[in-house]
Formats: structure tokens, C-alpha cells, sequence
């Protein structure tokens, strides 16, 4: 379902980078140049930075993840290696 509440701020969110290339535009226009493809190139550079930061994010998540799984295995054969040990000198102080 549509919901008009949450639609305001995300349409103030991303009309703010239009409203400034706009003011730009018309700026620019004043001053006597005339381009057209200011737009276009808003768009064309939101979608690229947007694959572009997916693409970052999934190696930095990866990375962060590998990095995370790591540690845990080390402290946890640390831990397994503690107790083997432990086990060896109670089994020689048996026999």
C-alpha cells in the first residue's frame, strides 16, 4: 500500500541534488552558457556511484566477514589446543 506520510521526506531526500543542479543551471544560464545535459548526468553519475558503492560494499563485507571468521576459528583452536594440552598432562599423571 502507498504511504503519503513516508513518501514526502524521501521525495524532499532525493529532490534536493536535482533542486541543486537546477540552481546551478540557472546560475550558469545567467552568466551566458547553455548546457542542457545537466540532468543527464546527474542521473548517469547517481546510477554508476550506485553500482560502484554495491559493488565496494560487497568486498568490504566480505573482507570484514572472512576477517571476522578468522578470528573466531583462531580463538577457538587457541581454546582446543588449551585443552589437549590440559588432557595430555592429566592422562601422564595417571599413568
Amino acid at each position: 500500500m502507498f504511504d503519503f506520510i513516508s513518501f514526502i521526506p524521501r521525495a524532499i531526500m532525493q529532490g534536493i541534488p536535482l533542486l541543486f543542479g537546477s540552481t546551478g543551471e540557472t546560475l550558469t544560464e545567467k552568466s551566458g552558457n547553455l548546457n542542457l545535459g545537466i540532468p543527464g548526468v546527474m542521473y548517469v553519475g547517481g546510477i554508476l556511484f550506485g553500482i560502484w558503492g554495491m559493488m565496494v560494499f560487497n568486498i568490504i563485507s566480505n573482507c570484514l566477514g572472512c576477517s571476522i571468521l578468522i578470528l573466531v576459528a583462531r580463538y577457538h583452536w587457541k581454546r582446543f589446543d588449551v585443552m589437549c594440552v590440559e588432557s595430555n598432562r592429566t592422562e601422564r599423571s595417571k599413568a
